[in-house]
């Protein structure tokens, strides 16, 4: 009968100590494997329900809790004991900054307890700790149960959860703020110096590399709680709710600075997959209004289908191409992908380096981002060898004009003084002509000489130099000349249209106005895709085909037009004059 009675003493000991988390037995801080837990599936059990139905749990053996992004309730049960001869007083850590709803309840006897909240939805205030904690006090030998709610549906629902003593729990947490604030100082530096690069170059790979640092920065920010520090604490609940925007711009930011770094123009197929993705991205952001957890899910995928699409797009261009940086780019993208796939199999309860190292993608990101801001120096150091050499061309260029110009002013005088001797009246009204066209093109290369841009000439200012140097070989005291130029042509179209101009001047100044008094009007406009080039004088007019026949200048002005211009002239020319060209 003694022997009886022992067993069912036992028996009863080890049925009320079962499960239970002794304080002198306690062998590391984590206790999820010492617990008991229950999955509440889309969450439709409240917490009377819990208590009373004590067959839901089960025991847990694992040392970390993953769901991913669900809208599932973790509800843990446990038990602890000090068994020691003095007063315990403990912090108990949820190692996850981005939880919903994080309520501990303490059991005070069998139908009450106090209820202790957290998390994102619940933090009234800030008081400088991350992460969530409660206060766990035991007098000695005093036992004490405790329910635990954990419900997360803007994040991801993983964690562990550690019993610590309040000063090693202090230090933890404030080593944890020193090198995420590091971290946060130095990708800040990295965004001012890129930002810096682009306000003086005003070439967009910067401004997107800043875009991408800049997303993925604030991302971490509000991943990490960090925010709480610069934020009001209410400001926490929206930025939860804001994670799937900055994943979203991240990777848009990402999508343009590859195509830009890689210049992946070039390559169609490349570009055109970019190009969607970019347009997937932006497709997601009104949808994300619609239903963000299931979208935020989806999203979190395609970032990383998007990540890896980058990374082997950069090494197909650098083993095709033998690009220094596609190569530079690869090695870079490819740390940072580890960095954020070791995130990502953290999350999923797989095994993560994040677990040896706890910094792993902050150390992996900094490292993406010191690379890439040398290989853009590099890149700036290039841009500024280009443009010393292309100030040596404009150098080159611009003596070059000036000898051109020179150079056909000693022809023409040249062939003067050789035709000297041979020369009657109708020898020098042909040579005049030639001289005038000479004299139209050596004005253009007198203006690109004095100008800054040698590519492309001033129109307006072309014409009315052009015009002048005409009116300085003719007495046109009581002759107008008036231009209207509404659009400015490129070098090659301008010389052309100065050489027409020089021939109808002349023309008019010469036979149209019999008493030397008239006015010519031109007008340079645009008319959808067309240049319409119109010439008039209000002079006596003549017969155009007979004039033609006798006069180089009206036939050269055609073969201009047809065979330079690839355009159509209309002249009217019975009363006055009109000349009609479209470009």
């Amino acid at each position: 009968m003694k022997i009886k009675l022992f067993i069912f003493f036992i028996f009863c000991v080890n049925f009320l100590f079962a499960n239970v988390i002794e304080i002198s037995k306690l062998k590391n801080t984590n206790i999820l494997n010492q617990i008991e837990i229950y999955i509440d599936k889309n969450s439709k059990k409240d917490f009377k329900e819990i208590i009373n139905s004590p067959t839901l749990f089960t025991k847990y053996d694992k040392e970390h809790i993953s769901l991913g992004y669900t809208k599932d309730t973790v509800w843990l049960k446990f038990k602890i004991f000090n068994d020691l001869s003095n007063t315990v007083e403990k912090k108990l850590e949820i190692d996850n900054t981005m939880l919903d709803e994080v309520i501990l309840y303490e059991k005070i006897d069998k139908d009450h307890f106090i209820e202790y909240k957290n998390g994102v939805f619940y933090r009234k205030e800030f008081n400088s700790l991350m992460r969530y904690n409660f206060d766990i006090n035991l007098k000695p030998n005093e036992i004490k149960e405790y329910f635990l709610k954990i419900k997360s549906e803007t994040s991801s629902s993983y964690f562990y959860l550690n019993l610590y003593e309040e000063k090693e729990f202090l230090k933890k947490d404030i080593n944890y703020q020193l090198i995420l604030t590091l971290f946060f100082g130095a990708m800040l530096a990295l965004i001012i110096y890129n930002l810096i690069i682009f306000y003086f170059t005003k070439e967009m790979v910067y401004f997107y590399y800043v875009g991408n640092i800049f997303f993925l920065t604030i991302s971490h920010i509000s991943f990490t709680s960090m925010n709480l520090h610069f934020l009001p604490v209410a400001f926490e609940h929206i930025d939860a709710y804001l994670t799937i925007y900055y994943i979203i711009f991240n990777c848009i930011f990402v999508l343009l600075f590859t195509k830009e770094f890689l210049e992946l123009k070039k390559y169609r197929y490349i570009n055109i997959l970019i190009s969607t993705f970019i347009s997937i991205n932006l497709i997601l952001i009104p949808f994300s209004f619609i239903s963000n957890e299931y979208i935020l899910d989806l999203v979190t995928y395609f970032s990383l289908i998007i990540l890896i699409t980058v990374f082997f797009s950069s090494i197909i261009i650098a083993i095709k191409e033998k690009s220094e940086n596609a190569k530079y780019f690869t090695i870079a993208w490819g740390i940072y992908i580890f960095g954020y796939v070791m995130l990502g199999f953290k999350q999923m309860n797989l095994w993560s380096l994040i677990d040896y190292f706890p910094y792993t993608f902050e150390l992996c990101c900094f490292i993406e981002g010191m690379m890439f801001s040398i290989i853009l120096a590099k890149k700036l150091n290039k841009t500024k060898e280009l443009e010393i050499s292309l100030n040596n061309n404009k150098v080159l260029l611009k003596e070059l004009h000036h000898r051109i110009k020179n150079n056909m002013q000693f022809i023409m005088i040249m062939y003067k003084m050789k035709l000297e001797k041979f020369t009657n009246e109708q020898i020098d009204k042909k040579l005049d002509e030639v001289e005038m066209i000479i004299q139209a093109i050596c004005k253009t290369h007198e203006i690109l000489y004095t100008q800054e841009n040698l590519y492309k000439i001033d129109t307006k200012i072309y014409f009315k130099e052009l015009i002048e140097k005409i009116k300085e070989s003719y007495e046109t005291k009581n002759i107008k000349i008036s231009s209207i130029i509404e659009v400015s042509l490129d070098l090659e179209k301008s010389i052309y249209l100065g050489i027409i101009i020089n021939e109808l001047v002349i023309n008019s100044l010469k036979y149209a106005f019999s008493n030397n008094k008239g006015e010519i009007n031109i007008i340079l406009k645009k008319d959808g895709n067309k240049t319409i080039f119109i010439y008039k004088d209000n002079g006596k007019g003549f017969d155009y085909n007979q004039k033609k026949e006798e006069s180089f200048g009206l036939t050269f002005i055609e073969s201009i037009i047809q065979n330079e211009l690839k355009g159509s002239i209309k002249v009217e020319s019975q009363d006055k004059l009109k000349v009609t060209i479209e470009i």
